[in-house]
């Protein structure tokens, strides 16, 4: 079954809006690029980390 999401832009604007303001802070724990991916999923695996893994997909 294929798994389609449709853009909720209020949705994340509202979601946004603390995270810009200085409210809510996300636990980063890195942040890797693109090609490093599967190699951070199976590290966050075995590490159980609590903090989050961003993977950097492209610069603009």
């Amino acid at each position: 079954m294929p798994f389609v999401v449709e853009p909720d832009h209020d949705g994340l604007d509202s979601i946004s809006e603390p995270i810009r303001s200085g409210r809510l802070s996300p636990e980063i724990d890195r942040v890797v690029p693109l090609v490093q991916a599967r190699a951070a999923y199976e590290a966050l695996e075995k590490e159980h980390r609590h903090r989050k893994v961003v993977i950097h997909v492209a610069d603009g």
